[in-house]
C-alpha cells in the first residue's frame, strides 16, 4: 500500500487501516466542500454588493435629471403677463408732530400713486393706537375714538390721493411707538394673495388642531365605561388644549381678515384662547404626575383667575394691557420650569416613558415658544407665527404619545382583567363554562321570566378510562362529551349554554325553549355521542336527565335536583341493561 488509504485488492485483514484511511478521506472532502461553499457565498454576497451599486447608481442619476428638469422648467416657463394684476407697495410716507385744539397730534402722510386698472386699492393697517382718522385729500375716510378694534385693519382708499392718517390723544411716550405702526398698500388681488400666503399655515393647523382635538375630546366621552376615569379625562383635557390652541393661532394670524372685517372681535378671541390655553393643559399635566394634583390645580386657578382679570380688564381697562401680558408669561415660564423640574426628578427616581414624553413635549415647547416671543419682539411676525405652530405640533405630538402610552396600558390591563374573569368562570380542561359561571347564570333564571330547562349529564365510564388506559384518555372522554353537548346546543344559539360543574358532571341550560325542544336537545346530544364512539377506542357515553320549568318565579336548585334525579335513575337503567 502506497498511503494511508488502501484498495480492496490489497488489504491485508487490518481495519485500522480502512478507519483511518475513511477519516481522513472524510476530512479532506468535507474542507473541500467548506470551501466551495464559501466561494459560492462570496460570490453571492458579492452579486448583491455589486447590484446594490448599480441600483444606488441609477436612483441617484434619476434624482439628479429630476432636479435638472425642474430648473429647466421653471427656466424656460413663459406665462402670461398681469394675469393675476398683483401689487403690494411698502409707502415711504412721512411722520409729523403737531398740536392741534390742544390735543397733540402724530400724523402720517402719504401720496398714493395712480392707477390706470385700479380705482380703489387697499390699505393694511397694523397699529395699537385705537384713536385715529384717516383722510384722503381731506376728505374723512374713517374714524376711531375710545373703540376696542383690532391691531390689524384693512381700508379701501382711491389711488392718486394724498392719504393722511391721524393718531390723536397722543402722550409724549407713546409718539415713538405710533411710528412705529406698519403701513401696506396694494390692489384687493395683491393684499389678500400676501395675507393668504403669509398666514396659510394658520389655517391649516386650526383645521388639523379642531379634526385632532374633537377627536380626543369624543374618545374620551365614548370610552368612559372601557377606560379608566384618569384616562378619559386625560383624552378630554388634551383634546380641548388642541382645540384651543389651533383657535389661537387661527386668530392671532391675519387669516380671518380675508373673511370678516371684525379685527377687534378676532383680536379679543385670540386674547381669550390665549389666556384659557394653560387651564386644560395643566388639566392633562396633573393626570400625567399622579401625587402632585393639587399643586398643578392650585396653578390652574391661578391662570384662571389671570384669565378672569383679563376679561374684566377689557371691560373696565383699570390696569394697562402689558402688565396683564406680562403676568401671564412669567406665569407660563414659572409653569413650565416646575413641570420640567418635578418630572426630571421623577424621571431620576423611576424610568417612566409616559412622563419621559411629557418632559420632552414640554422642552421643546419651552425652547420653541423662546424663539418665538425673540422673533415676535423683533417683529418678525410670519417667523413668530410658525415657531409657535411648530411648538404646539411637537408638544401635541408628544403628549398625545403620553395618552397613547396611558392608553395602551389601560388596554393591557383590561385585556388581563377579561382573561382573568374568563379563566375563573371557564373550565380550562374543556373549555366549557364552570360551575361559578354555573351558579351565576342560575340565580338569574330564578326572576328572569321565560322558560328555563337544565339538562343534566354524567359521562360513564370515566373512573374505568382513568385506571386502564390512563388519565389522558379520560381528559379526552371528558372533552369529547364536552363536544358533543356544544354539538347538541348549536341550533339555539345564544339561548343554549354547557357548564361542566364536576369530575364527570355537565349541565346544559336552555333559556325560552320548550319542554319539546329540551327533549330534542337531548337527542341530539344522544346522537353525538354515539356518533363519536363509533370513532374512538374508548366508550363514549353519559346518562342524562332534564327539568323544566315556565314559572314566573323559578326555584332553579329545584329544578337542577329533579334534573339530577332523572339523570341518576337513567344510569341506573344503562348499568342494569349494559
Amino acid at each position: 500500500m502506497g498511503g494511508s488509504i488502501c484498495s480492496p485488492f490489497d488489504w491485508n485483514g487490518d481495519f485500522s487501516v480502512i478507519i483511518k484511511g475513511s477519516r481522513k478521506t472524510a476530512f479532506f472532502t468535507l474542507k473541500i466542500l467548506v470551501c466551495c461553499d464559501i466561494l459560492s457565498f462570496d460570490k453571492n454576497r458579492g452579486r448583491k454588493l455589486f447590484m446594490k451599486k448599480i441600483i444606488c447608481i441609477i436612483e441617484t442619476v434619476l434624482a439628479i435629471l429630476m432636479i435638472a428638469v425642474l430648473i429647466f422648467g421653471i427656466k424656460n416657463d413663459i406665462a402670461p403677463q398681469n394675469v393675476f394684476n398683483e401689487t403690494v407697495l411698502k409707502p415711504e410716507g412721512t411722520w409729523s408732530e403737531k398740536m392741534l385744539a390742544s390735543d397733540e397730534i402724530v400724523q402720517y402722510e402719504y401720496d398714493i400713486p395712480k392707477s390706470q386698472n385700479e380705482k380703489n386699492w387697499i390699505m393694511m393697517l397694523k397699529t395699537h393706537w385705537v384713536d385715529f382718522e384717516i383722510f384722503a385729500d381731506d376728505v374723512s375716510l374713517y374714524r376711531t375714538e375710545g373703540k376696542r378694534t383690532g391691531f390689524v385693519h384693512l381700508f379701501e382708499v382711491p389711488t392718486g390721493k394724498k392719504l393722511t392718517v391721524q393718531f390723536f390723544h397722543v402722550s409724549e411716550k407713546a409718539a415713538d411707538a405710533i411710528e412705529q405702526s406698519d403701513f401696506q398698500i396694494g390692489n384687493r388681488s395683491g393684499i389678500y394673495r400676501m395675507i393668504l400666503v403669509k398666514n396659510i399655515h394658520a389655517g391649516i393647523f386650526a383645521v388639523f388642531a379642531a379634526v385632532s382635538g374633537f377627536t380626543a375630546i369624543f374618545a374620551g366621552f365614548y370610552m368612559r365605561k372601557a377606560w379608566t376615569r384618569q384616562i378619559c379625562e386625560s383624552l378630554i383635557c388634551l383634546g380641548a388644549f388642541v382645540v384651543d390652541a389651533g383657535l389661537w393661532i387661527l386668530t392671532d394670524s391675519k387669516f380671518l381678515l380675508l373673511f370678516t372685517q371684525k379685527s377687534g372681535v378676532i383680536e379679543l378671541v385670540s386674547f381669550l384662547a390665549f389666556f384659557t390655553l394653560a387651564i386644560p393643559l395643566l388639566g392633562f399635566t396633573k393626570r400625567m404626575f399622579t401625587g402632585k394634583e393639587k399643586m398643578f390645580g392650585i396653578m390652574q386657578c391661578l391662570f384662571a383667575a389671570m384669565l378672569g382679570l383679563y376679561c374684566i380688564n377689557y371691560i373696565t381697562a383699570f390696569i394697562p394691557f402689558a402688565i396683564i401680558i406680562v403676568l401671564e408669561h412669567i406665569l407660563i415660564a414659572i409653569t413650565i420650569t416646575i413641570v420640567v423640574v418635578e418630572g426630571f426628578i421623577r424621571l431620576h427616581k423611576n424610568k417612566n416613558v409616559k412622563l419621559f414624553r411629557v418632559l420632552s413635549g414640554y422642552s421643546i415647547f419651552s425652547i420653541c415658544s423662546i424663539i418665538a416671543i425673540v422673533f415676535y419682539y423683533i417683529g418678525l411676525e410670519f417667523q413668530y407665527s410658525i415657531s409657535y405652530v411648530i411648538a404646539i405640533l411637537c408638544f401635541a405630538f408628544f403628549l398625545a404619545d403620553a395618552a397613547g402610552i396611558a392608553i395602551y396600558e389601560q388596554i393591557r390591563e383590561n385585556a388581563n382583567v377579561a382573561l382573568y374573569a374568563k379563566m375563573a368562570y371557564t373550565d380550562m380542561m374543556t373549555g366549557l363554562k364552570n360551575r361559578a359561571a354555573f351558579i351565576d347564570d342560575s340565580n338569574r333564571d330564578a326572576h328572569t321570566p321565560g322558560a328555563v330547562s337544565y339538562i343534566m349529564i354524567d359521562a360513564n365510564n370515566l373512573k374505568k378510562v382513568n385506571d386502564s388506559l390512563g388519565h389522558k384518555r379520560g381528559d379526552e372522554l371528558l372533552t369529547t362529551v364536552a363536544r358533543c353537548m356544544e354539538a347538541g346546543v348549536k341550533k339555539y344559539a345564544g339561548n343554549g349554554r354547557c357548564y361542566r360543574i364536576g369530575g364527570d358532571e355537565f349541565v346544559i341550560r336552555l333559556n325560552n325553549a320548550t319542554e319539546q325542544d329540551t327533549k330534542e336537545c337531548m337527542q341530539r346530544v344522544k346522537e353525538a355521542l354515539a356518533a363519536a364512539d363509533k370513532k374512538t377506542d374508548i366508550p363514549i357515553s353519559a346518562a342524562m336527565g332534564y327539568a323544566w320549568s315556565d314559572a314566573p318565579d323559578k326555584d332553579t336548585e329545584k329544578l337542577l335536583q329533579n334534573a339530577d334525579a332523572q339523570m341518576y335513575e337513567n344510569k341506573q337503567m344503562m348499568k342494569k341493561f349494559f
